[in-house]
């Protein structure tokens, strides 16, 4: 296999300073028109990084501004979406953090989420690790449900890191324990299995029609290519996105930021 992309360092962000302090230490980030919106799930609070300040929202509370169980959140379109895993709803904030909305999620059977995503027509999609199965929302709504039960696919393997949808609707559930990158159809069809060189990838990301994915120790793996090292002087990845054609990737004290530049 042959390299087709070089990937080049852009800058770095020394974040230590007025992002991370001891009452905050992000585990996730997203993207927004606003600027970039970090998720610190151990003090269940967001924070909006603009005009290098931070504005934080939420803390632990049950009311409307409140955090009970934080595992995930996204972005689309011009909001924010947390899932709470316990409380098993998703609150609908604006790209200020302004509150909006919560809808619990609701079914035949009460599931606990582990992760979740959104397609083009504003479904969400939920994984519970409890019982192996994907559920869908109807629209922007907490009714769910069952789309794909894994198990009676020949999935029974537990150790899903990463589950996204492509902007054409397929969608990707990543595999630590297998080093392997399912991809399937909307319908819930697998359509293919990549295998990876790389060991216990964190995140797929997709990239010009197709995904790369990075573990910990900064190696990035596209699919059918060799992986390449990033130079992160020691650190481990946290969290990575690409946003606007750039590869952002945040540590513990810094965010970096890298350029893909496809070789002819």
């Amino acid at each position: 296999m042959v390299q087709s992309q070089t990937i080049i360092e852009l800058d770095r962000i020394n974040i230590s300073q007025n992002i991370i302090g001891l009452n905050f230490q992000p585990d996730r980030f997203v993207n927004t028109v606003n600027g970039i919106i970090f998720l610190d799930i151990d003090s269940r609070q967001l924070g909006l990084w603009s005009s290098d300040s931070i504005k934080l929202s939420g803390g632990y509370g049950t009311d409307y501004a409140g955090m009970f169980d934080p595992v995930d959140f996204l972005s689309n379109q011009l909001d924010i979406y947390l899932l709470d895993g316990t409380e098993n709803q998703i609150t609908r904030y604006d790209n200020q953090l302004n509150f909006i909305q919560s809808f619990p999620l609701t079914g035949e059977h009460s599931v606990f989420p582990s992760f979740f995503t959104i397609d083009s027509r504003q479904n969400f999609y939920f994984y519970s690790f409890e019982t192996n199965n994907i559920y869908r929302t109807r629209s922007l709504s907490g009714q769910f449900d069952t789309f794909l039960d894994l198990t009676r696919s020949g999935i029974t393997n537990d150790c899903i890191v990463d589950f996204k949808f492509s902007a054409n609707d397929n969608f990707i559930l990543l595999f630590d324990c297998l080093k392997e990158l399912y991809l399937f159809s909307r319908s819930g069809k697998l359509v293919r299995r990549f295998p990876l060189d790389i060991k216990n990838p964190i995140r797929a990301i997709n990239y010009n029609n197709s995904w790369f994915m990075i573990n910990r120790v900064g190696m990035i793996q596209f699919i059918d290519k060799d992986p390449i090292e990033l130079k992160l002087d020691g650190q481990n990845i946290i969290d990575a996105i690409f946003y606007q054609n750039l590869l952002y990737v945040l540590t513990e004290s810094e965010l970096i930021i890298f350029e893909i530049i496809n070789s002819k």
